[in-house]
C-alpha cells in the first residue's frame, strides 16, 4: 500500500484496559450468536485478524501483529480486552486508512502513582502512603506515563517496524486516547480523595502532549469505572465514578468524553471465576466495553453516529439494553460554547458534586 495514512490510538488503563474477557467465551459466542460471527473466522477455523489495525503493547515492546485476541490480562493468551471491539469500531469507519493500537496498560497500577503526569506531581509533589503507611516507591512514580511516551516514541521514529505491509507513509497522527481505569485508587483513601484532581490534571497533560490545533482537538475517552452495573453498591467506587463525572464536566471539552461500561456488566452464566472488579470475564461485557470506547471516540472525532452497533448478549443473556452513542456522548449533554485554549493554571479545589444545572 503506497501513502498510507495511519492513525494512532492509544489505549491505556490497569488490568481491565489489559482485559479479562475469556476467549473461550467469545469462542463460544462466536459460534453461536450472529452479533459475534464477525470474531470467527470459519475458513481458518480460529480466530479472526484485522491486518487494517495493528495492534502493540507493552508486554511485547517493539513488537505488533495484526489485530486479534491474547493481549489480555495475567494469562494474555486466554484473554482479551477492549481492543477488540474497540478496533473492530474503528476500522468498519475509518476504511482507508491503517490503524495502530498502542496498548500500554498494568494491573494494579494508581492514577496518583504509577500513571502520575508531570501537572499531578506539581498538585501533589510529596506523594502517598500505602495502606500499611509506608511510602510508595519514587521509582514507581509516573512509570506508566514514562512508557506510554517511551512507546509512542519508538512508533514515531520507526513505524515502519509495526507496519511491515505497507511501503510509504502518508501521515501518522496520533488520533485518540482512552484511559480505563480507576478501581485501585477506589481503596486507597489519600488517592481516592485526590482522583479528581489527579485526572483533571492527566487529561490536560494528555492533551498538551498529544494534542493537535483546536481546529482538530484531540479526543480523549474516559472509561466508567462501571464494574457495579446498574446497582451500584460500593461507595468508594462511586467516588471514584462522580470523580470521573465532575473532571471531564469541569474541563468543559467536547473532545473529553465520558464512555458508560455498566449497561453492559451482568452477574450470571457464565461463571469464569473473575469476580466484579473484571467485569465478571465475561467477553460479550468485554466486547461491548470496547465498541463503546470506539463510538465515543468516533463521535469525538466529528462522527455524528456510530457506525455499527454494539453487539447484544448472546441468545441465552438477552437482556443487554439497545446499544446507540454512549449517552456521555451526546451532543446534548455538552455546552455550545467551549474554550478555544486548555486553561494554564487548574484550580486545586474542586466541587465534590455535579452541578444541579
Amino acid at each position: 500500500v503506497n501513502g498510507t495514512k495511519v492513525k494512532v490510538f492509544l489505549l491505556l488503563g490497569q488490568s481491565n484496559m489489559e482485559g479479562s474477557g475469556h476467549v473461550s467465551h467469545l469462542k463460544q459466542l462466536a459460534k453461536e450468536s450472529p452479533d459475534f460471527y464477525k470474531y470467527w473466522d470459519k475458513t481458518a477455523n480460529d480466530f479472526s485478524t484485522r491486518s487494517d489495525v495493528r495492534i502493540t503493547s507493552n508486554r511485547e515492546f517493539g513488537e505488533a501483529a495484526d489485530l486479534s485476541v491474547g493481549y489480555g490480562f495475567e494469562n494474555p493468551k486466554d484473554k482479551f480486552g477492549p481492543e477488540i471491539g474497540f478496533g473492530w469500531t474503528m476500522q468498519d469507519e475509518l476504511q482507508e486508512e491503517q490503524i495502530l493500537i498502542i496498548k500500554c496498560a498494568k494491573g494494579g497500577t494508581h492514577l496518583g502513582v504509577e500513571w502520575q503526569s508531570p501537572r499531578m506531581k506539581q498538585f501533589n509533589p510529596d506523594g502517598y502512603s500505602t495502606p500499611g503507611g509506608r511510602s510508595f516507591p519514587q521509582k514507581k512514580y509516573g512509570e506508566m506515563w514514562d512508557m506510554t511516551l517511551t512507546m509512542v516514541w519508538d512508533v514515531v521514529m520507526d513505524p515502519m517496524k509495526y507496519l511491515p505491509g505497507v511501503e510509504t507513509i502518508d501521515g501518522i497522527e496520533i488520533a485518540g486516547v482512552v484511559f480505563f481505569q480507576g478501581w485501585n485508587d477506589a481503596f486507597h483513601d489519600g488517592l481516592r480523595n485526590d482522583y479528581q484532581n489527579n485526572l483533571r490534571y492527566f487529561i490536560t497533560d494528555i492533551l498538551s502532549t498529544f494534542g493537535r490545533t483546536n481546529e482538530k482537538p484531540l479526543p480523549v475517552i474516559i472509561g466508567e469505572l462501571g464494574q457495579e452495573g446498574d446497582t451500584p453498591t460500593i461507595e468508594k467506587v462511586e467516588k471514584i465514578k462522580m470523580s470521573q463525572k465532575i473532571a471531564i464536566r469541569e474541563l468543559n471539552r467536547k473532545n473529553v468524553v465520558l464512555a458508560k461500561t455498566s449497561p453492559y456488566v451482568y452477574n450470571g452464566a457464565p461463571d469464569l471465576d473473575e469476580g466484579i472488579h473484571h467485569y465478571w470475564g465475561h467477553a460479550d461485557t468485554i466486547i461491548s466495553i470496547g465498541t463503546a470506547f470506539g463510538q465515543a471516540t468516533l463521535w469525538a472525532m466529528g462522527y455524528t453516529e456510530a457506525p455499527t452497533p454494539r453487539p447484544s448478549r448472546a441468545p441465552s443473556i438477552s437482556s443487554l439494553p439497545t446499544a446507540s452513542l454512549p449517552p456521555s456522548a451526546s451532543p446534548s449533554n455538552f455546552p455550545t460554547e467551549l474554550p478555544t485554549e486548555l486553561p494554564t493554571k487548574l484550580p486545586t479545589k474542586l466541587p465534590t458534586e455535579l452541578p444541579t444545572e
